[in-house]
């Protein structure tokens, strides 16, 4: 009995021409991708294999790609982690965090360049006084927000269990950013111009 199988690897493996369309799933995402009939080399992606399953961090540093676009990423290292997210390109993909062991030492996300910064807003909760942080929103991007503290004071920048954190590469150079978060102490803003 013979047994087919779809080309799994990291590049594409031949041309669609007007009688075939070359599917593959990218070794390294796990991502299914098909060069649609008559497109010549143009891949697109039609959907996440075990998209659904969060991808686990118990590393001190952690860089973000495809395999965590539009996937949950839980936080699992109460030490601190410093996580580096992708270049923005404005792709429009998402990159949610969930801190699941409450932070006792510095952790962050940053961007990855000095291009990069972060336009949004933080929501930090102190016995149930929410306070909001926007970004810097200077529109100098010498001072804009690239970096969120995710443990201040007594966890003031947030980065308590449970907190949710969300990522969007909205356009060339810019993420847009959502926080939620419980506070430990004095509400800090978590935002600040560090990259």
């Amino acid at each position: 009995m013979s047994v087919r199988g779809i080309y799994r690897g990291a590049s594409q493996k031949g041309y669609a021409t007007p009688t075939n369309a070359p599917i593959r799933v990218d070794s390294t995402s796990n991502r299914l991708y098909i060069n649609p009939s008559g497109t010549g080399s143009t891949e697109i992606e039609v959907s996440t294999i075990n998209g659904k399953i969060p991808a686990n961090v118990t590393s001190s540093t952690v860089t973000l790609g495809a395999a965590n676009k539009d996937r949950v990423t839980t936080l699992s290292l109460a030490a601190g982690i410093a996580v580096t997210l992708p270049a923005a390109t404005g792709s429009g993909d998402a990159y949610p965090l969930l801190v699941l062991i409450t932070f006792t030492g510095a952790a962050s996300v940053a961007v990855a360049n000095a291009n990069d910064y972060m336009l949004g807003l933080a929501l930090l909760d102190k016995v149930g006084t929410v306070s909001g942080f926007p970004t810097a929103n200077t529109g100098t991007l010498a001072t804009e927000s690239d970096t969120v503290s995710l443990f201040g004071t007594a966890n003031a920048q947030g980065g308590i269990k449970g907190a949710y954190y969300e990522f969007r590469d909205i356009a060339a150079n810019v993420w847009g950013v959502q926080i939620r978060s419980e506070a430990g102490g004095t509400v800090a803003t978590p935002f600040s111009a560090a990259v």
